[in-house]
């Protein structure tokens, strides 16, 4: 009877276990994608954005990711207004991290945010408050002109 039970036991223990959902791991692209564009004094910039929306997407971002293809980035959503502060750690490549306010107004940008291979790891502030991050591959938003008080816009079907 205490073999029967135990077993039983133990074969519920595997069962269970054997059916978690399988985690994610950081190397997992975020739940959606969209495009974006920035609107600038020279012109437009679309990009293809991975959405973080979510507080384990948003902590995850770009870590452990080797590189970041041109003209993609990760677009940070958050629920409000807030001063916002990012770091690179387990960050395998240099970014530009771009705060934008609830309007979609660029308010600042870190550029060249490099990863962090040791604590303490730099962090990167809004200046003022911001809703969403841009994070794009170190350089970018200077090669394509990006300035404080551009225009993202998120909604480019009718661009």
């Amino acid at each position: 009877m205490k073999k029967t039970f135990f077993t039983t036991l133990l074969l519920m223990a595997l069962f269970i276990t054997g059916c978690e959902t399988p985690k994610e791991t950081s190397k997992t692209v975020a739940s959606g994608t969209m495009d974006i564009m920035v609107m600038t004094a020279k012109g437009s910039e679309k990009i293809r954005v991975e959405i973080a929306d979510s507080d384990e997407e948003r902590m995850r971002g770009y870590m452990y990711r080797e590189e970041i293809p041109e003209g993609t980035g990760m677009w940070f959503i958050f629920d409000q207004e807030q001063s916002l502060s990012f770091w690179m750690k387990n960050t395998k490549a240099a970014l530009d991290i771009i705060f934008v306010d609830k309007n979609g107004k660029i308010i600042n940008i870190a550029q060249s945010a490099m990863p962090c291979t040791a604590e303490p790891c730099a962090y990167y502030y809004s200046q003022g408050n911001a809703q969403y991050v841009l994070e794009v591959p170190s350089g970018y938003s200077q090669k394509h002109n990006f300035e404080i008080g551009n225009e993202i816009l998120t909604d480019v079907s009718a661009t």
